[in-house]
């Protein structure tokens, strides 16, 4: 009987090694998991940022295009109205994410970059 307990024993001491090395892998790959979401939050912010910046460099190009051929007035490219409309709806989207770059918007999922850099918050 000695020997037949102690091969149970060695058993159940292999069986709680085992298992206590899976639950260790559980919350190790937990964790793992929380710090991915954390991150893939922060690259989604960051796309986003980048997303939005070069929208408004695209915009900033498209604005002179258009007050030049406001300037040159021959409407060969847009009539007078359209121009001013285009001008009036772009300007107003551009300034508006130019301050969401700046200070944040949830609606465009932007953080800010206030605060982000002293060398910046002059």
């Amino acid at each position: 009987e000695s020997g037949t307990g102690r091969q149970n024993n060695k058993y159940l001491a292999l069986v709680v090694r085992v298992g206590a090395a899976l639950l260790f892998v559980a919350a190790l790959q937990a964790l793992n998991f929380g710090y991915g979401v954390m991150n893939l939050r922060s690259a989604a912010m960051q796309v986003a940022e980048v997303n939005k910046a070069s929208w408004v460099h695209t915009a900033g190009v498209r604005l002179a295009l258009a007050a030049q051929e406001l300037a040159i007035g021959d409407e060969e490219v847009w009539s007078k109205a359209d121009n001013l409309a285009f001008l009036d709806t772009t300007l107003h989207t551009y300034e508006h994410t130019r301050f969401a770059l700046r200070y944040g918007d949830s609606d465009l999922r932007l953080a800010g970059s206030a605060g982000r850099d002293p060398k910046l918050d002059l």
